[in-house]
C-alpha cells in the first residue's frame, strides 16, 4: 500500500528514477500517457495492490481521502491481460487461510473495510473492490468456503447491492446471510469503534438469511396487498435460484410460517419461476474449463500414471494426517523501503488439509481420477465442518465402491509403492518420516507432472497456428518447471 502525491507526476518521476520503463508503467495502469503529457493515474490517492489467490499482483486500486461528491471514491487500473476486476477480490491472498479455517467469508465493499477488519484481528474478509459482485467472484469464494455473510453499508445503496448479490450466490449453491449495521454506520466505522469480540458477536446475532432480510426490509410493503404480492414473488425468485430441493422446501416452509400462506400455493409459484429460469438458462454457453483441470480430466488415466499415483498419495496423507499441524517454508513477496520488490522465506503453520486444499485451489487443480476427486471433496467437507475426524465413520458414509477404494489405499504397502515410484522418477519420503516435507514435495511433484502434460499438449498443437505464442507459452511452462524442480532438489 502507498500514497500518490497530488502534483500529477511525482509517482512517474520516482518510478523513472528507480529504473521502471514507460511501457511497464503504462501497461500496469499506474501512469496515463496522453499525447505529450504524463499523468499519475492515482494522484492524491491511497494505492492498494490487488493480488491473485497465489499472491501475484494483478492491478491497483486507488481511494481518495476527500469527501467531495464530485470525485470517484475508488478507481482501478484499466483491465489488461492479467487484470480483470470482475474476476478478483481484494484481500483474497491475505485472507484465504482464515476463510478456509473459519469456513466463512465476510464480504465487504471497499479496501478500507478489509484493512480495518484485519487491524482488528478479523481476517476472513474480502472486498468486491467497490463494484457489484460478479459470478466469477462468487466462484472464487466458493473455492475457499460455501458460507458467505454480506456486510454492506446500511444505506439504501448498500441494501440494494446485498439484494442483487444474494440471488447470484444462491444460484452458485452457496449459503448466504446478510448483516445490516446500525443507521449511520458502515463496516469500516463499526469495527473501528468496537473490539473484535463485540464485532463478531454483532455479526453473528444480526446476520439474517435472505428471507428474513427481505421481509424485514420490505416490512411496510407487507401491509399493502398489492405490494405484498411483489415481495412474495421476490422471495420465491430467490428460492428458485437454489439447486438443492431440500433447501428449497425448508425455505418454503419458513416463508409459509412467516407470511401465513399455504405451502402448496408457494410451491406452485416456485414451479412457475423455475420454468421461467429454465427457459432463460438453457441457451447459456458452458463455462470454459480451466486449463489445468482440462489436463486432469483426460479419459485415459494410464497416460498420466505419475499423476494417478500422486493423487493417491494426497488421499493417503489426508486420511492419515489431515488434522495434523505442519510448519512449512513459503516465499513471500514484499516491498522494501526503496519500493523494490523482494522475496523472503517465512515459516507458516497450518493443518495438513488446509495446506493441501489451498495449494490445489490456488492452481485450480482437480483430480484426474473421478473416485479420488469424490473422496477428496468429502474429506475436505468433513475436515472443515467437524472438530474431530473419524476414519470408521468416514468409510461408512461413502458408497460401497468409494469405501473400498479408500480402504485399499490405506492397506497399500508403502515400501512397494515407494519402490515403484522411484522407477517412475517420483521422489517422496516415506509417510511419517517428515510430514511437512512429504506434503510439500507431493504437491510440488503433482505440479511438475501437470506442467509436463501441459507442455506436451501445447507441442501437439498445429505449429503453424500462433507459432510465436505457443513457443512463448511452452518456454514459460518450462521455466516454471525448473523453478519447481529446484525446490524439490530434482534436476531437469
Amino acid at each position: 500500500m502507498g500514497f500518490c502525491l497530488s502534483n500529477g507526476t511525482s509517482f512517474y518521476k520516482e518510478s523513472k528514477e528507480n529504473g521502471f520503463k514507460d511501457s511497464y508503467l503504462e501497461k500496469s495502469g499506474l501512469i496515463i500517457f496522453n499525447e505529450d503529457k504524463v499523468i499519475d493515474r492515482f494522484r492524491d490517492r491511497v494505492i492498494f495492490p490487488i493480488k491473485s489467490l497465489s499472491g501475484r499482483v494483478l492491478g491497483f486500486g486507488g481511494r481518495t481521502m476527500k469527501s467531495s461528491q464530485k470525485i470517484a471514491k475508488y478507481i482501478n487500473s484499466p483491465e489488461s491481460e492479467v487484470y480483470n476486476k470482475s474476476k478478483v477480490l481484494y484481500g483474497i491472498y491475505e485472507s484465504r487461510q482464515s476463510i478456509v479455517k473459519d469456513d466463512l467469508c465476510l464480504l465487504v465493499e471497499g479496501y478500507m473495510d478489509v484493512l480495518q477488519f484485519h487491524q482488528n484481528g478479523i481476517k476472513n474478509v474480502l472486498a468486491s473492490s467497490g463494484t457489484s459482485l460478479t459470478e466469477d467472484q462468487i466462484t472464487l469464494i466458493s473455492r475457499l468456503t460455501s458460507n458467505i455473510v454480506l456486510l454492506f453499508d446500511g444505506d439504501k445503496a448498500g441494501v440494494d447491492a446485498s439484494l442483487r448479490s444474494t440471488d447470484m450466490i444462491l444460484e452458485k449453491g452457496l449459503n448466504v446471510k446478510i448483516c445490516s449495521f446500525p443507521e449511520g454506520e458502515d463496516p469500516d466505522s463499526f469495527v473501528k469503534n468496537n473490539k473484535k469480540d463485540k464485532t463478531l458477536d454483532f455479526i453473528s446475532q444480526n446476520s439474517k438469511d435472505f428471507i428474513e432480510f427481505k421481509l424485514s426490509f420490505y416490512d411496510e410493503e407487507l401491509n399493502d396487498e398489492d405490494k405484498k404480492v411483489e415481495v412474495i414473488r421476490s422471495v420465491i425468485k430467490s428460492i428458485s435460484k437454489i439447486q438443492d430441493r431440500l433447501k428449497q422446501e425448508i425455505y418454503i416452509k419458513k416463508c409459509s410460517q412467516i407470511l401465513d400462506i399455504d405451502e402448496s400455493t408457494l410451491f406452485n409459484s416456485l414451479n412457475i419461476e423455475e420454468k421461467n429460469n429454465y427457459r432463460l438458462n438453457r441457451n447459456r454457453e458452458k463455462i470454459q474449463k480451466r486449463s489445468l483441470s482440462v489436463i486432469q480430466k483426460e479419459k485415459n488415466i494410464k497416460k498420466h500414471n505419475h499423476i494417478f499415483e500422486l493423487e493417491k498419495q494426497i488421499i493417503t496423507i489426508l486420511l492419515k494426517y489431515g488434522e495434523k499441524e505442519i510448519t512449512y517454508e513459503d516465499t513471500i513477496a514484499s516491498e522494501d523501503d526503496n519500493g523494490e520488490i523482494k522475496e523472503e522465506s517465512k515459516n507458516i503453520k497450518s493443518k495438513v488439509f488446509e495446506k493441501i486444499f489451498l495449494d490445489l485451489q490456488q492452481d485450480e487443480i482437480e483430480f484426474a481420477h473421478p473416485p479420488f476427486q469424490k473422496i477428496y471433496k468429502k474429506l475436505i467437507e468433513i475436515y472443515n465442518s467437524q472438530n474431530e475426524f473419524s476414519y470408521d465413520k468416514f468409510i461408512n458414509e461413502l458408497d460401497s465402491d468409494l469405501s473400498k477404494i479408500a480402504s485399499d489405499i490405506l492397506i497399500f504397502d508403502d515400501k512397494h509403492s515407494l519402490h515403484d515410484w522411484e522407477k517412475r522418477n517420483i521422489y517422496v519420503k516415506k509417510i511419517g518420516s517428515d510430514l511437512s516435507q512429504l506434503v510439500v514435495e507431493t504437491l510440488f511433484n503433482l505440479r511438475r507432472y501437470l506442467i509436463d502434460a501441459r507442455i506436451k499438449k501445447l507441442q501437439e498443437i498445429n505449429k503453424d497456428k500462433n507459432k510465436d505464442e505457443l513457443l512463448q507459452e511452452v518456454m514459460s511452462y518450462s521455466r516454471l518447471k525448473k523453478i519447481i524442480s529446484s525446490k524439490i532438489n530434482r534436476v531437469v
